[in-house]
């Protein structure tokens, strides 16, 4: 699908309410696809989802693979959004010459970051949206998307994360920011946050939790930062 054809009909157009109908209907197409996958996720359901006729997304989207695509852009936008200053203040700290436990607390800054995403989902219809966008990417980031529409995109939060808690480790090591091991490192640390997005249902088995709610969240929080710290402080010059 070419980017002129993606962009035919603008978000404030006129078909329905515009902006409005369009993202009713990314909200409603997150939600099939993430219980569903791409494979058996069927226009029709996500246009009674959205409460929209299934001409809509044809208008709007051109075809299933168009709205899909649509859905990522959006999750993408929404993650830059919220990783977008933390990131910026890891980068200026480390350029102001951040180190030792300073460094350690960016690294942090970080993982909490990743787990108020993930988990800090508020209640009612807000975390059932919360949970389909999860699972959502998780298919996504899995690979079972049609084609791997993430890595088509200029727009790479995951990546730019884990660049900066390379960054740090290469700050506390003394090593380069090139470097495969600490690249490892940094996702070997940043998994113990991801775990909960990949595997949420194993993980609330093993705690015998049905929900996370603002205290687990606290506690996971607390858990991690100190876990992190532990494992940091063999790192520090």
């Amino acid at each position: 699908m070419t980017e002129d054809k993606r962009l035919r009909h603008p978000a404030g157009g006129g078909y329905a309410r515009g902006g409005e109908t369009r993202q009713r209907i990314i909200d409603a197409a997150i939600g099939v696809f993430g219980e569903r996958g791409f494979d058996a996720a069927t226009t029709r359901e996500i246009a009674q989802r959205a409460e929209v006729n299934p001409p809509a997304l044809q208008y709007y989207f051109e075809n299933k693979e168009g709205l899909y695509r649509a859905c990522v852009e959006h999750l993408v936008t929404e993650s830059s959004a919220r990783f977008d200053p933390v990131i910026s203040h890891v980068t200026q700290s480390l350029e102001d010459g951040a180190q030792g436990d300073a460094a350690v607390e960016l690294f942090c800054l970080l993982q909490d970051a990743i787990i108020e995403h993930l988990l800090g989902s508020g209640s009612g219809d807000r975390r059932g949206q919360h949970l389909f966008k999860h699972l959502f990417m998780a298919r996504e980031q899995s690979g079972h998307g049609p084609g791997g529409v993430l890595e088509t995109l200029p727009q790479k939060p995951g990546l730019r994360i884990n660049q900066a808690g390379t960054a740090i480790l290469a700050r506390l090591s003394g090593g380069a920011a090139d470097d495969p091991e600490l690249k490892l490192r940094a996702m070997m640390l940043f998994g113990q946050a991801l775990v909960f997005h990949f595997a949420r249902p194993a993980t609330l088995a093993v705690l015998g939790w049905t929900d996370i709610d603002a205290e687990r969240v606290r506690l996971l929080k607390h858990t991690v930062r100190e876990q992190t710290k532990a494992v940091l402080s063999a790192r520090v010059r």
